[in-house]
């Protein structure tokens, strides 16, 4: 029998470990192996051949394809049962055993655990709509140290791109399943041992999730920030067959994990760290106000540009919650509308960002420009919606924020024209954009370029209850279901849920009774309906909705 679980203690072992199923046999399977290793020769060709083979765990099978996925609201591939195992009985070995670095070491042995010239591999389209879910097989050209050089297949040597090793994506197998599944279950031992012995990281499941998607998916803090010290991180191509980089998942989770939020995306004082030097800085970035004290009284205010990334002391001190700081700097009339970074974002828009709210407070009480925005035209309403913090929301929109303010141009963090409720819907935000919707935020607001596009459409870009939560949210808000965005392919928001295979979205909007008939005339097909574009890029997901909804007509 099974003993569902969620943290287990295994006898002997240093560290709690999380498992996604228990049972008795895995755990003697695993006793056995500890026993066998530690008084044999310790022959590493056995381990190496059946680390990847679902009979370690028979009971604990992954559902790469299928269920597990699906449970967390996640699109998948198809319905097949996953071929891969979990290798629970691995990870518990690792734990049973008093000393895993030898175990590692013989792991590591594998010749498939490592990125090699001549392998073929896959790459992703990065942010190509049309290629939602699609991959293009290509041919490791050349490694350096942090990346590989790979050619389409049957390409010549001018189509060559230079990637980020991780973002070339294995199929996993061997070595590559223990990964996924130290990933999944939060082993940070493991994933530090085999991460730091060269194993590839871009050892992908069914459903194109690399390690440092999985441990975001299921919010294990630690192992994202030990990947990320390993040398893995976020690259336009990193993307599963959800459309989701590893940095979008860390936006969707940033109140849960804001120390992986924050690894992912630095602030300009963390980019600035090494010119960070001088006493009023160091006291501020550090939070000591006794000292920030003495010294704002000795040393001028350092408003002028002080590094590359134009940080002062009171911005500083705004991107780390430094709130008294912030009141003490702003008593000596420092700059509480200071900019930082390349796009000139104000210390308001970082207290927000990084979702410090006492900091947000100190700010407005000193004077702080509500409404100020980048260069991009993003404000602080804009962060608080993108990391989904209700509080700040609410505390922004008590203090007059502007709730249809739109950004000025594209740009990588959004298109033309984004609004606040564009950015929570389409990071699954639903408390977040119920409050703007409360707040009058225009439900049929569009984005102007590219895409002209609303916030239902970007409601299928979020997976997960919250996504069905948002859909309702703006169907209580009048919105119009039926709205045609230009990109991607003149699609109305069910047929753009059929393309990126959104299952809950398509659910939600049919059952608002959104027209499944509307037809338009796209790049890739002529008159498509919703059910159309879903059985022509194979959206099984999405197909099986709408079986079911026929089934009731």
């Amino acid at each position: 029998m099974d003993i569902e679980t969620s943290v287990v203690r295994l006898p002997g072992a240093p560290v709690e470990v999380q498992f996604a199923h228990l049972s008795y046999q895995e755990f003697l399977a695993a006793d056995f192996l500890c026993t066998a290793w530690t008084e044999t020769a310790k022959d590493s060709d056995w381990l190496i051949a059946c680390a990847g083979l679902s009979w370690w765990s028979a009971c604990g099978a992954m559902e790469a394809r299928g269920g597990g996925f699906r449970r967390l609201g996640l699109p998948c591939r198809d319905s097949r049962e996953g071929e891969l195992a979990r290798s629970q009985v691995l990870l518990m070995l690792v734990e049973l055993l008093p000393d895993s670095g030898e175990l590692f070491e013989a792991l590591s042995q594998d010749p498939d655990a490592q990125l090699r010239i001549g392998q073929h591999a896959h790459i992703t389209y990065g942010a190509s709509m049309i290629k939602v879910s699609k991959t293009r097989a290509v041919r490791v050209a050349a490694l350096k140290s942090n990346s590989a050089v790979v050619v389409p297949k049957a390409a010549c040597w001018k189509s060559a791109i230079a990637v980020p090793r991780g973002a070339v994506y294995l199929p996993e197998h061997g070595v590559g399943v223990l990964l996924l599944a130290a990933a999944r279950a939060g082993s940070v031992q493991v994933v530090r041992g085999l991460a730091a012995r060269g194993l590839h990281l871009g050892f992908v499941d069914g459903n194109d999730n690399t390690a440092l998607h999985l441990c975001l998916l299921h919010e294990h803090e630690e192992c994202v920030l030990e990947l990320l010290r390993q040398g893995d991180g976020d690259h336009p191509l990193k993307r599963n067959v959800a459309w989701c980089t590893p940095g979008k998942l860390a936006a969707q989770s940033a109140v849960a994990l804001p120390a992986a939020f924050r690894a992912l995306n630095p602030s300009p004082g963390d980019k600035d760290a090494c010119a960070i030097r001088k006493p009023l800085m160091v006291a501020a970035r550090a939070g000591d106000v006794d000292a920030v004290r003495s010294l704002v009284a000795s040393e001028a205010l350092e408003d002028a540009v002080a590094t590359p990334r134009h940080c002062t002391a009171l911005s500083v001190a705004a991107e780390n919650g430094r709130a008294e700081v912030v009141r003490v700097l702003a008593e000596h009339k420092a700059d509480v509308n200071c900019r930082s970074s390349a796009k000139k974002s104000p210390a308001l828009f970082w207290a927000s960002y990084y979702m410090h709210d006492e900091t947000i407070a100190a700010s407005l009480a000193a004077g702080a420009v509500i409404n100020a925005a980048d260069s991009n035209g993003f404000t602080a309403l804009h962060a608080a919606s993108f990391v989904g913090s209700l509080a700040i929301c609410r505390r922004l929109l008590a203090a007059h924020a502007y709730v249809h303010c739109k950004t000025t141009r594209a740009s990588s963090a959004g298109a033309k024209g984004t609004m606040p409720l564009h950015v929570a819907a389409g990071n699954g935000h639903a408390a977040v954009a119920r409050e703007l919707l409360g707040a009058r935020a225009n439900p049929d607001g569009r984005a102007a370029w590219p895409g002209d596009f609303t916030a239902v459409h970007c409601a299928c870009l979020s997976y997960g209850e919250a996504a069905g939560e948002i859909v309702r949210a703006l169907v209580e808000g009048r919105a119009n279901l039926n709205a045609i965005a230009s990109l991607p392919l003149h699609f109305s928001p069910l047929q753009s849920a059929a393309l990126f295979n959104n299952a809950v979205v398509t659910e939600a909007l049919l059952q608002a009774r959104a027209d499944a008939s509307i037809r338009r005339t796209g790049v890739h097909m002529i008159h498509a309906t919703a059910r159309d574009v879903a059985e022509r890029w194979d959206r099984c997901d999405v197909l099986a909705v709408f079986d079911h909804f026929d089934g009731q007509a």
